[in-house]
């Protein structure tokens, strides 16, 4: 029996400042629900460009708060679902008067006073502690939310790319990745350091698509074996060693089983990548960018290059796959 298409809305940003994460996780969920009516309702900002033709794009006003915007979603587009990737504070009041009818609400990794509201709630990365909604959840409830390796999102792209890692080439080749955006210019930081302890593999500095301190990044005085280029995939399926900053990225590697070297751009994710190490992977975490000292990045990368031991994969790829089914049987 063929099951009827749904109206779907995703409600995402990106911009400058939170990076390119939070859509592409939900296009990489949207491009698993392509059967159905897939909305991606966003801020005037450049998600436009990234969405494209693919899927329908729904814009919030510059006079609209967050509530108006879905109150808006709701009565203009009559969805049946919508899973809300924006870190806000949902109200319980506000997204109870928003599922009237038969509304449903997904919240995918945001802890706000609203999750009593929602059908489904997922945090989908290995490093969420549930203790953080004891004082929103019901301990059955609590039960109920996703979160671990099994709800992971990872693009097809990197799925994809798993079989078509080269090790074919001389020498070590160490990338450094910040994200799409690295409003802190991390970057900046690790390029210098790198630097500093004359490393003698050849290091590729990545950027983002939404970088903007580009300029810096080219004007620094840097050794030959030292080279910048826009981040691509091609480039990252002849790297042996990865430096990056906390995020989507982390779990792309090691989905790839590539050794890690993570930096955090916030005392959060410090503590969030701590908590990752101990449970699964040995992983380096050098913790807050702006306290990494030549001395302690040196260590860890010989540590990685005097270790023979691989990565324990405990990522299975299908995470894309079991949210988007959770999202058609809610």
């Amino acid at each position: 029996m063929k099951v009827l298409s749904k109206k779907i809305v995703f409600r995402c940003n990106s911009n400058n400042e939170i990076g390119l994460g939070h859509l592409v996780r939900c296009l990489a969920v949207a491009n698993k629900l392509k059967d159905n009516n897939i909305f991606f309702a966003t801020d005037k900002d450049v998600s436009n460009s990234y969405i494209k033709n693919d899927f329908k794009i729904f814009i919030k006003r510059s006079d609209e708060d967050e509530n108006k915007f879905l109150f808006r979603i709701y009565n203009e587009l009559n969805p049946d679902i919508i899973i809300l990737d924006i870190k806000y504070t949902y109200k319980r009041h506000f997204l109870k008067r928003l599922k009237k009818n038969s509304l449903k609400i997904l919240m995918l990794d945001n802890i706000c006073e609203g999750l009593i509201e929602c059908d489904e709630i997922i945090f989908p990365n290995a490093h969420f502690n549930l203790d953080r909604l004891k004082n929103l959840l019901t301990p059955d409830r609590i039960n109920q939310v996703r979160t671990g390796p099994n709800y992971i999102i990872l693009r097809d792209e990197i799925i994809d790319l798993k079989d078509k890692l080269s090790k074919e080439h001389e020498g070590i080749r160490i990338g450094v990745t910040t994200g799409g955006s690295d409003p802190e210019g991390v970057i900046l930081k690790l390029a210098n350091l790198l630097r500093e302890i004359n490393i003698e593999q050849n290091v590729y500095l990545l950027y983002g698509d939404l970088y903007k301190f580009k300029n810096k990044l080219y004007s620094l005085d840097l050794p030959k074996n030292m080279y910048i280029l826009p981040y691509s995939l091609e480039c990252l399926k002849e790297l042996d060693i990865i430096i990056c900053t906390f995020g989507m990225t982390v779990y792309e590697m090691i989905y790839l089983e590539l050794p890690i070297i993570t930096v955090s751009h916030n005392k959060h994710n410090t503590k969030c990548t701590k908590i990752l190490e101990s449970r699964y992977s040995p992983i380096e975490n050098l913790g807050y960018y702006q306290d990494i000292t030549p001395n302690q990045l040196s260590q860890a990368l010989n540590r990685i290059l005097n270790n023979n031991t691989s990565l324990k994969p405990f990522i299975d790829g299908a995470g894309t796959s079991r949210v988007a089914n959770i999202i058609l049987n809610i």
